[in-house]
């Protein structure tokens, strides 16, 4: 994929909109309150059209509002403590994600913290079995891994390339499905990592319980501690090469490296 870095800006009124994604959230479209003192995030709202709303499970699990985050070239974020902030929606329209066949595409911007702890960027679950889930995360040596889970069955793609770069805020997901030949493609500011491991194992149990700043199965674990911008999920296709460099161009113009 050409370098977006060399990018000023994006081709002229292109948004994520136009992926048709299943579900696409952004901090600048969020609401917040004050809770004692502190602003804190209550609501990210979806901008798919499918009205898929993150909201924190309970009141004490509401990250802290950044109005203008140095991070992302002054655009809204959430502060993640690591601890107990995340938020959720479950039944998710339009996702279902199950099978060795089912294609996506993920896009995601935040930035950790720190190293040596395992923070879970977004998750996709069925919390009603309790080992069914996808997520992308930066494992406990701080390499940057996609794991999938289901009961019997498990795929991992891990790169040795440190999630925590300055360079590491902005990351695309790619996977073709079945139909294809099962590629996984982790692009991390414009650039692809290089994974370990190529198959994609099949199972039949639907996901489609989203979670941002955590993996949510029975309970939240690997919360994130630091800042996020945006997620958004194509589910059932993988973009193509067009879309990949329309949609990192916009990544890099709104939010920087």
């Amino acid at each position: 994929m050409p370098q977006s870095q060399a990018l000023l800006k994006p081709v002229a009124d292109w948004s994520p909109r136009e992926l048709v994604p299943s579900v696409w959230y952004q901090l600048d479209n969020s609401a917040f309150a004050d809770d004692g003192g502190n602003d804190v995030v209550t609501q990210i709202f979806d901008q798919s059209g499918n009205n898929e709303h993150l909201l924190p499970a309970a009141d004490g699990n509401r990250g802290d509002y950044v109005a203008s985050s140095t991070l992302f070239k002054k655009h809204s974020s959430v502060r993640m403590n690591g601890t107990t902030d995340y938020y959720e929606v479950e039944d998710a329209l339009g996702l279902a994600m199950n099978g060795n066949d089912k294609a996506f595409t993920a896009w995601f911007v935040g930035e950790l913290d720190a190293t040596g702890d395992t923070n879970a960027a977004w998750s996709i679950t069925n919390m009603a079995v309790e080992d069914s889930y996808l997520t992308a995360l930066s494992n406990a040596g701080d390499d940057a891994r996609l794991f999938k889970n289901t009961p019997g069955t498990n795929a991992s793609f891990t790169s040795t390339d440190n999630w925590l770069t300055d360079s590491g805020k902005r990351h695309i997901w790619i996977y073709n499905g079945g139909g294809g030949d099962n590629k996984m493609t982790w692009y991390k500011a414009g650039s692809a990592l290089n994974l370990g491991g190529s198959t994609w194992d099949g199972d039949i149990v639907t996901m489609d319980d989203v979670a941002m700043g955590a993996l949510v199965r029975s309970s939240a674990i690997q919360l994130w501690k630091g800042e996020i911008a945006e997620l958004g999920i194509v589910a059932g296709r993988a973009v193509n090469a067009t879309e990949l460099f329309l949609l990192d161009s916009y990544l890099f113009a709104r939010y920087g490296k």
